[in-house]
């Protein structure tokens, strides 16, 4: 019995520490890094520490991409500084796409986004520029 009540104590304390990965879920549930969707269907991608944002819409049959400028919370919009620019890789070579809108929400149309999207985003938000790395390259319609 005593041997039973160990393997137990055992067992529950590994439960408990669990595997030693750490995950970042924060207040809006979702885990960063696993292509968690927006407020507007499409894929969430973190700006700073925690400070907001950023959802990527990208529709392949219209070859067009949208971004969505975010709160901390992903779901309130803010506004961008300035303009976006995607700056893509497109069959080896660099492509910077200046993106039209205003306030939060910005758009571009281009060839190229029939296919699976490879670069950055620069912004500039809170006076601040930010170099986001596109990480996935999911088609949302």
């Amino acid at each position: 019995m005593k041997i039973l009540m160990n393997a137990l104590l055992v067992c529950s304390a590994a439960l408990f520490i669990g595997c030693g990965k750490k995950v970042d879920r924060h207040e809006h549930g979702h885990h960063h890094g696993h292509g968690a969707h927006g407020p507007n269907g499409g894929e969430l991608l973190e700006i700073g520490d925690h400070l907001a944002h950023l959802e990527l819409l990208h529709d392949a049959d219209d070859k067009s991409v949208t971004l969505h400028l975010l709160g901390p919370d992903a779901k309130q919009a803010i506004p961008f500084d300035a303009p976006p620019k995607l700056n893509l890789i497109v069959d080896g070579n660099p492509l910077q796409l200046e993106m039209t809108g205003s306030n939060s929400t910005y758009t571009v149309i281009h060839e190229s986004f029939s296919g699976q999207l490879e670069g950055r985003v620069a912004l500039r938000f809170d006076q601040k520029n930010y170099q986001i790395t596109i990480t996935h390259a999911h088609h949302h319609h």
